[in-house]
């Protein structure tokens, strides 16, 4: 069954190096103060997501993505520049837009096995242009990856950054 899915997980992060944050939708999320060159990662400033595409005869997409999650995002200041990120993500706080069944079969040993990897982790190991590359442990195994991102203004001005990151697993 684990081989029928392709994760295609989406970070996205807004990183302020002013001092206000902006009002948000359902969806949204609220920018964080970089003070000192870094921010927290938490629920309120980032969101992780992923689609799962169901391979047949008829494919299928589907939402998801993770509710709990700390970590922490590094960006030089004066070059308004991604230098370093890592995250935990909880993998029991998994959700999808389909239904409880569906949840409950990634949070399954066939997928997640949230049980016995109640975490995933990412350290960047190094950031070259808009490419962020590090280690991504999932069912404790770790492996290099590298995922590319995109920084641009954040809505609202205010002279911060949204970094948002899409890759494939």
């Amino acid at each position: 069954m684990k081989r029928c899915l392709m994760f295609l997980a989406i970070v996205i992060v807004e990183v302020m190096v002013a001092t206000e944050s902006r009002a948000t939708g359902p969806t949204s999320v609220t920018s964080v103060v970089a003070a000192g060159g870094s921010a927290d990662l938490m629920p309120t400033n980032t969101k992780i997501e992923f689609i799962v595409k169901q391979v047949g005869k008829t494919p299928v997409h589907r939402l998801g993505g993770f509710e709990k999650l700390k970590g922490k995002v590094s960006v030089d200041a004066d070059k308004k520049a991604l230098t370093a990120v890592s995250f935990e993500i909880m993998t029991d706080s998994l959700w999808t837009q389909v239904d409880d069944k569906l949840t409950e079969h990634l949070k399954s040993s066939n997928f997640f096995d949230v049980k016995e990897y109640p975490e995933i982790k990412f350290q960047s190991t190094k950031v070259v242009g808009q490419t962020v590359v590090g280690d991504l442990t999932l069912h404790g195994v770790t492996k290099s990856v590298s995922a590319p991102f995109r920084l641009k203004d954040a809505e609202g001005g205010k002279g911060g950054k949204k970094l948002a990151a899409e890759f494939t697993i």
